[in-house]
């Protein structure tokens, strides 16, 4: 009789083994047990900050705003959640309303408004001076449940009501459909934020990072952009902008060290051995060549591609013309490629590695739409 049993419990703890999923049993960073899921849910304050870990020690990652839908892939104390651009991280639960498919489409059906005012806040009367029940920034997203005397009656994911002035927001069907996502509205935006501090990982009025600073203005304007700086340099297509002593143009770096090396196999041409042999010594020296950059080009800083190691994007910016460029570093502020000029920037001079175009011929930024995720 012992025998058979044996085999029971044998069996039986094989089967926890290999068949009950490990997550059960998985612990977040906060202690509680984590589970994985694939929940929806919308952010729940006006900037929520996403962390490495689920810890509030751990560096922040990213952030993203009032309204916007995430997708919760596991839940504890902490969610790991997915952000509109396919960024992960970790996010206290506090911050997140986490939805069935009954609610959340509810959610997206629903009514909204956006947050057009730099700062705002959702009143607990029809008043300005009533006390408010939160705080808003450009962006943030609110369910509309009605309109009277110059407000907005709004609500939050989690139920919360309150009133916004007519003037600070817009319904969001109409703002969404208003939105022309070109580069100069994208600059337009970008510059509204002249002077705002740098924040790593940020990306709202709030702070911003080099790369936040570009995808809120793209946000604003109705696209949705990659988080990163290295994400962002993918996008579009690379820009001749620097010059060798032979005249020739090439969009970097790495690309003009190719050809130093190999002269023979990039370019088996007479004038071009001809001017190699006359000025062995400088004929790779390269300059920054700005004529064919235009206004909305990305530009990009960092490492350059060496030794098998390749390019390292840190550091990104806004071309606005005459070697002029608006990024963050700092604070949001206005710099120069060109030395001589006002702004000129040595350090992002020494490291700059290139240009990428987003814009296509007739001036759009041809990316995925807002509207795409929000309806």
């Amino acid at each position: 009789m012992k025998f058979p049993f044996f085999l029971t419990l044998l069996s039986s703890l094989l089967f926890v083994a290999f068949c009950v999923p490990a997550s059960l049993f998985a612990r977040s960073g906060s202690g509680y047990p984590d589970t994985l899921c694939n929940l929806r849910g919308v952010v729940n304050v006006s900037v929520a900050n996403l962390h490495r870990e689920a810890d509030f020690e751990s560096p922040m990652e990213t952030q993203t705003l009032l309204g916007m839908p995430v997708r919760i892939r596991s839940k504890a104390r902490w969610y790991q959640v997915e952000t509109l651009d396919g960024y992960v991280a970790w996010v206290h639960r506090a911050v997140v309303v986490p939805m069935d498919s009954l609610a959340f489409a509810r959610w997206e059906e629903a009514q909204k408004i956006v947050v057009t005012a730099p700062f705002a806040q959702v009143l607990s009367a029809k008043s300005p001076d009533s006390l408010p029940v939160g705080d808003l920034t450009a962006g943030c997203i609110l369910r509309l449940t009605g309109q009277d005397e110059g407000f907005y009656q709004v609500s939050y994911p989690d139920g919360r009501r309150g009133y916004v002035p007519v003037a600070q927001a817009d319904p969001l069907d109409r703002w969404l459909a208003g939105r022309r996502p070109t580069v100069e509205n994208l600059i337009r935006t970008a510059g509204s934020l002249m002077g705002v501090p740098y924040l790593w990982a940020g990306t709202s009025a709030r702070g911003v990072d080099c790369s936040g600073l570009i995808q809120y203005a793209a946000l604003l304007n109705g696209i949705v952009l990659p988080r990163n700086a290295s994400q962002q340099a993918r996008i579009g297509q690379r820009v001749p902008c620097f010059r060798d002593s032979a005249g020739r143009l090439f969009a970097s770096p790495a690309a003009a060290d190719s050809l130093r090396r190999y002269p023979l196999l990039a370019r088996p041409t007479g004038d071009f051995l001809r001017a190699a042999l006359a000025n062995p010594a400088g004929f790779c020296g390269l300059r920054v060549d700005t004529a064919l950059l235009q206004r909305g080009d990305l530009l990009l800083f960092g490492r350059t591609a060496a030794g098998g190691r390749a390019e390292g994007i840190a550091h990104i910016g806004i071309y606005l013309g005459r070697g002029r460029y608006l990024h963050s570093q700092g604070f949001v502020h206005v710099s120069s490629l060109l030395p001589g000029q006002p702004g000129f920037d040595a350090m992002n001079h020494a490291r700059f590695l290139g240009a990428t175009r987003i814009q296509s011929p007739d001036g759009s930024i041809q990316v995925p739409t807002l509207a795409n995720f929000l309806r």
